[in-house]
C-alpha cells in the first residue's frame, strides 16, 4: 500500500531527551484525526467580512455550520474504515469539530500510521514520543490534516508580548 507523508508532522526528540526504550507495544492510546473543512473559502470570505465590520451576515447554528464548515460523512467514514482496518476503534466522530478520536494500542498506531513510538528521557521526565512523519494511505491524503496524541511530550507554555 502506497503511503503519503502528511505534510507538518515531522517530530523530533526535545533537545537534550535520550532515548529510553521502545514505547510499550500494548500500551492503549486515544488520538484524535483532524479532518479538513468543508467550504473553506466560504468561511475565509464570512470571517473577512465580519472583520471588515460587515454585521449583515446571519449568525450560523451550530447544525448550520456542521454541515456547511465541517468535515463530511464521507471524510469521517473514510477514516472509520481506515481504523478498522488497523484494528483501531472509533470513539467519537464530530463533524463540527472536523474530529474522529481513535482507540488502539501503540502497536496498532505504529503500524497504521508507520511511526515507531519510543520513551524519552529529558530534564523534565519522560514522555512517548517518535522522529519523522505520519504516513497515510492514499484514500487519506486529503482528508487528514493532523494526528494528535501519538506524542505526549510536555507542552511548553509561549509567552507572548
Amino acid at each position: 500500500m502506497l503511503k503519503h507523508l502528511l505534510k507538518g508532522s515531522e517530530r523530533k526528540p526535545m533537545p537534550g531527551a535520550k532515548i529510553a526504550g521502545p514505547a510499550d507495544p500494548a500500551e492503549r492510546l486515544e488520538v484524535t484525526i483532524l479532518l479538513r473543512r468543508g467550504a473553506s473559502s466560504a468561511l475565509q470570505e464570512r470571517v473577512a467580512r465580519v472583520t471588515r465590520g460587515d454585521y449583515s451576515i446571519v449568525p450560523m447554528t451550530r447544525e448550520a455550520f456542521a454541515a456547511t464548515h465541517g468535515a463530511s460523512a464521507a471524510d469521517i467514514d473514510a477514516v472509520r474504515k481506515f481504523a478498522a482496518a488497523h484494528n483501531l476503534s472509533v470513539i467519537a466522530a464530530d463533524a463540527a469539530r472536523r474530529s474522529v478520536v481513535l482507540s488502539g494500542t501503540v502497536a496498532n498506531f505504529s503500524e497504521a500510521f508507520g511511526v515507531t513510538l519510543k520513551n524519552y528521557d529529558h530534564a523534565e521526565g519522560t514522555y512517548r514520543g517518535r522522529e519523522g512523519a505520519v504516513s497515510l494511505p492514499a484514500e487519506l491524503q486529503d482528508i487528514v490534516q493532523a494526528v494528535l496524541g501519538l506524542d505526549n511530550r510536555p507542552r511548553r507554555a509561549r509567552i507572548f508580548g
